[in-house]
């Protein structure tokens, strides 16, 4: 129990020195861009390619497939959870295809991969992204071509071939490079696996500076919060946890992928919604309001989940 607290203080820390460098100004606004380019492009690939090739067999790596059929589950019936409520929620059903994916998809890279590693050690960083992955897929499948349906857009914008191809990104290419060297139980120089575990090692560090830019941003209006914004953020921090944790509990994966997942589940809204919302211009206001409020409010949520893991999960 000691020793989560160490890890959740120490996550904070950084965190809180990412927002003070912002808020202060001693870092310019455009810093945190730059940051996310480094860490999204350069750090978390060579962090995925050193974690699967140190800490993964092949064996492993088989056995983590029911891992990604649990996480999909968990997500896609959380979202149909959320399509029921919001059908039946008021009269208004504008933006209910929005708040269903601001109620189910998780901030899987910049917000679980590094406070996955920083808690459960570099061990869980694979096992963070077999999550990514399912929460990504659905994320770029389902869940747009409902946005798309509601924003009744039929010029071709996007498609489920479209939205696939945002699946192969930085990150899931190091991970890719990093099982290619498993199964082929290829030996990498000793020099440049040195080298991209330092790189690698920066992206924690750095991603938990950019949450604290991210915070820093953040500003609460009682104009944009109503009902589906509560039932939103609930059905993030409340609902989908708990259908990952049911589902758990009848499988036989590893206790260290359970962990993961738990964390991943329970991690802020996916900052992509906003970005969707913004695309197909439904609910772009609230949906950008409720990414960040989730996250200042992680703050708060994510201790809490992480003592509950050091009770329940050992």
């Amino acid at each position: 129990m000691i020793s989560a607290l160490e890890s959740i203080a120490s996550i904070f820390i950084i965190i809180a020195i990412g927002y003070g460098l912002l808020k202060s100004k001693l870092l310019p606004e455009s810093a945190s861009g730059v940051l996310n380019r480094i860490v999204f492009d350069v750090s978390i690939p060579m962090l995925m390619v050193t974690s699967v090739y140190e800490k993964f067999t092949r064996d492993m790596i088989i056995d983590s497939i029911g891992g990604v059929v649990i996480s999909a589950i968990s997500i896609a019936a959380c979202y149909l959870v959320a399509r029921l409520i919001f059908g039946f929620y008021g009269k208004d059903k504008s933006g209910n295809s929005v708040f269903s994916v601001l109620f189910s998809f998780s901030n899987t890279i910049f917000m679980g991969l590094p406070i996955c590693v920083a808690t459960l050690g570099q061990e869980a960083a694979p096992y963070a992204l077999i999550y990514y992955f399912a929460n990504t897929t659905l994320f770029w499948t389902m869940g747009l071509y409902f946005i798309k349906k509601e924003a009744n857009i039929s010029d071709g914008r996007y498609s489920i071939v479209g939205g696939l191809a945002n699946l192969f990104s930085a990150p899931f290419a190091g991970f890719v490079i990093g099982l290619a060297f498993v199964f082929a139980d290829a030996r990498m120089p000793e020099f440049i696996f040195g080298t991209l575990k330092s790189v690698g090692g920066m992206a924690t560090p750095m991603s938990l500076l950019i949450i604290g830019m991210m915070i820093s941003r953040v500003k609460f209006s009682r104009e944009l919060v109503d009902g589906k914004c509560i039932i939103a953020l609930a059905g993030k921090f409340l609902l989908l946890p708990l259908l990952t944790a049911i589902l758990m509990n009848y499988s036989s994966i590893p206790l260290i992928m359970k962990k993961t997942f738990m964390l991943q589940s329970a991690m802020p809204i996916m900052a992509q919604s906003a970005i969707a919302a913004k695309k197909f211009g439904v609910q772009e206001e609230r949906a950008s309001f409720l990414v960040g409020m989730s996250t200042a409010m992680s703050i708060v949520v994510i201790p809490v989940y992480v003592i509950l893991l050091q009770i329940f999960y050992v």
